[in-house]
């Protein structure tokens, strides 16, 4: 129920990154100009502006190199290799603490997976953050107690219809607690 604002790929042939930088480039200036690009650690992004009056759209390709399966999908025509739900489900649930300051974007995220009873790659969790998975997860459960419910719409209320976000402001964080309290317990491995 969240729309994503933004493109993420996984460069699967670390050799290829700038061929895949300037070919996403070349695809990405038919539709406006470049706001901003930089070749990062981590992979190239680069920023779209369609115009005035529009959002940008962000366009990141990593490169780190995790241990990340995928399966083919059809999306109009084209076929695309996707990252399976499960392995989707591990990185979002990393990056819940992985970045400088939580998001409210993961903690939604997280919580959408979770509600979903999406199974998980533990092994993804397990080698990113560097430790066991019951253990991270109860990192995960103190960090979101100690933070309040104040600004949880912030970067996700535009997205979302007048229920979902009443849920945000009442409710996330608290079912987000509840079920990584659920999953440390009785988790859902893939």
């Amino acid at each position: 129920p969240r729309m994503s604002v933004d493109l993420d790929f996984n460069l699967l042939n670390s050799a290829k990154e700038k061929i895949v930088y300037a070919k996403v480039r070349e695809i990405v200036l038919k539709y406006g100009k470049i706001f901003d690009e930089a070749m990062k650690f981590y992979g190239p992004i680069i920023v779209l502006d369609y115009g005035v009056g529009e959002r940008k759209l962000k366009v990141e390709i990593s490169n780190r190199q995790w241990d990340n399966r995928y399966e083919m999908k059809n999306l109009l025509g084209i076929h695309m290799q996707v990252m399976i739900t499960p392995d989707m489900f591990a990185h979002k649930l990393c990056a819940l603490l992985d970045r400088s300051e939580v998001t409210n974007r993961d903690i939604f995220d997280s919580w959408f997976f979770m509600q979903k009873q999406t199974p998980i790659n533990r092994r993804i969790v397990e080698t990113r953050m560097e430790m066991l998975f019951a253990d991270y997860l109860q990192r995960c459960i103190d960090h979101l107690e100690e933070m309040s419910d104040r600004g949880l719409l912030n970067g996700l209320g535009e997205l979302m219809d007048d229920d979902m976000k009443k849920f945000v402001r009442t409710k996330l964080r608290r079912e987000t607690i509840s079920l990584l309290r659920f999953y440390k317990e009785f988790p859902i491995f893939a």
